[in-house]
């Protein structure tokens, strides 16, 4: 991806991938995550599928549909049920251990199907298998690190939850990531087809904004930004960001207060990252009268091992069979896939 990136001609703005890169092997492990996807629509009765835009926020290692996200659901626990038989099904053949961590941040730690951990917090279900931290141990054979419960046969691998350690990482789940691409003047949107990866950034030195901080008010800032979008060719909203605040700041180019704002986050940074706004005011589908508003939708996305779509939308496990996509939400029930042999599909220290 990287290499496309950087053979893309000057001033690509969007690099569509589909068709592109290899065909990647199904996963030797089942994979649970969680995407944010904002839809780039101005209504949702404008929505057409395969072609409206879907743009990808946030990726998580984890099955983020919970009983604090369900606290005002109506049928909150018919949709946990529902979600623990699908995750169920996903992990068939592989016996997946949580860890319950201390409460932190005010959300009750997560839990999925399998035995616990608990490692300074404590489960909500009482009645779940518990295993102690005494009781787990890394059996390897010089090649593969294998982790294992004293009293059972079957070896183990962590849920995710967005516990960011080598060791967590390397004996559990796979994890996704969006990918990390080298930082250069520019990069295209990356799409596959109505998906969007990665929207455009602009990498700006220090010195490009130096006219913008030296403006002497309202029609210099706007003067200043003129020339900096002209040179950069950058839109007339973007996000700024330099890696050290929370949160980026958002910059409209026609608001002077915006404008210095902006000048004072790049006076104290080396270069600054502008970023798309993408969807725009305009593709906001959330609204209430004549106000719009921003809005995410939280995807959980489930795939038991060794499963393949191909790119007509059929589902192909490893036996060669067929089934119709019914899997699309990722909610939809079909049979779980044959048991397979209970060995750890990562070599040590955890490569796919």
């Amino acid at each position: 991806m990287a290499a496309l990136v950087r053979e893309a001609p000057a001033g690509t703005s969007e690099l569509d991938l589909a068709g592109l890169l290899d065909e990647p092997a199904p996963p030797a492990a089942p994979v649970l995550c969680s995407a944010d996807v904002m839809v780039a629509v101005s209504a949702l009765e404008a929505y057409e599928s395969g072609t409206t835009p879907l743009v990808l926020g946030r990726l998580h290692d984890a099955v983020l549909l919970t009983p604090w996200a369900l606290q005002f659901h109506d049928e909150a626990a018919a949709c946990l049920a529902e979600r623990d038989a699908a995750v169920g099904r996903a992990l068939s053949g592989f016996r997946v251990l949580n860890v319950i961590s201390r409460r932190t941040g005010g959300v009750p730690p997560l839990e999925l199907p399998g035995p616990v951990l608990e490692l300074g917090g404590v489960a909500a279900d009482q009645d779940r298998r518990r295993i102690g931290l005494d009781e787990l141990y890394v059996h390897s054979d010089g090649q593969r690190a294998v982790l294992h419960a004293k009293g059972m046969e079957e070896p183990l691998l962590f849920h995710n939850g967005e516990h960011d350690t080598a060791l967590h990482t390397a004996l559990a789940l796979p994890r996704v990531r969006l990918p990390r691409l080298l930082d250069g003047p520019q990069t295209p949107r990356l799409t596959w087809d109505n998906v969007v990866m990665s929207k455009r950034r602009w990498q700006v030195g220090r010195a490009s904004f130096e006219e913008l901080g030296q403006a002497g008010g309202d029609r210099d800032l706007l003067v200043a930004m003129a020339r900096l979008r002209e040179t950069h060719d950058l839109p007339v909203a973007f996000f700024a960001s330099t890696g050290r605040e929370r949160e980026p700041a958002y910059v409209d180019t026609r608001s002077p207060a915006l404008l210095e704002g902006l000048a004072h986050l790049a006076a104290g940074t080396d270069r600054v990252t502008l970023t798309e706004v993408l969807p725009g005011p305009d593709e906001c589908w959330l609204r209430e009268g004549a106000q719009r508003f921003a809005a995410e939708l939280r995807c959980v996305y489930l795939r038991a091992a060794g499963e393949k779509w191909d790119t007509a939308g059929t589902l192909r496990t490893e036996r060669g069979g067929g089934a119709d996509r019914d899997g699309r939400s990722g909610w939809a029930p079909r049979a779980s896939p044959p048991r397979r042999p209970l060995v750890h599909p990562y070599p040590w220290p955890g490569g796919g």
